[in-house]
């Protein structure tokens, strides 16, 4: 290895090639059509809310006007996605599955400051005097205070899928 510290972390003479790696993924994928499906889904709803937050506002019947100190937490989450994605061709499953979780975790944490707009309460989870919210404790409050997210997951369900997806994703990280 040209660079002797990267061998602790990546054993480059062990890693098998993109190539491969791509279609043992894709293979996994086809033989567990139900799962692909979901996955495919997910992406969709993730894609489609970059568009959702500036347009439906911080609250019905408010506009979106200024840049709130929790918006990083979209650009941290898509740092995240970009990350599993990352882990996920290079073979590290299990890596790429807790960056997946984590830009879960911090998209709906984004969402849920959003709308609930409580500047006092993120600064303490920012300094670390507050702790993270419980994913059904984020949902709920997003529900209850956005009529337009409401009404989306009245039409798609869309709580029961990220709830799901986030329970799937924890399972992973404690086997």
């Amino acid at each position: 290895c040209a660079l002797p510290i990267l061998s602790i972390y990546f054993p480059f003479n062990q890693i098998k090639s993109l190539d491969k790696i791509s279609k043992e993924s894709e293979k996994w994928l086809e033989e567990r059509k139900e799962e692909k499906i979901k996955l495919e889904r997910a992406l969709v709803g993730f894609n489609e809310l970059l568009f959702a937050i500036p347009i439906f506002g911080s609250g019905f019947g408010k506009e979106f006007k200024t840049i709130q100190p929790w918006h990083y937490l979209f650009f941290e989450a898509e740092q995240d996605l970009n990350s599993a994605f990352l882990l996920s061709v290079s073979g590290l499953y299990k890596d790429s599955l807790r960056s997946l979780r984590s830009f879960l975790e911090l998209y709906i944490f984004g969402i849920y400051n959003f709308v609930d707009e409580d500047e006092k309460r993120f600064q303490k989870w920012l300094q670390g005097k507050k702790g993270t919210p419980k994913m059904k404790a984020m949902m709920d409050t997003i529900s209850e205070k956005n009529l337009y997210i409401n009404n989306i997951n009245n039409s798609l369900n869309w709580r029961n899928d990220v709830e799901s997806l986030y329970s799937e994703l924890s399972g992973f990280m404690h086997t």
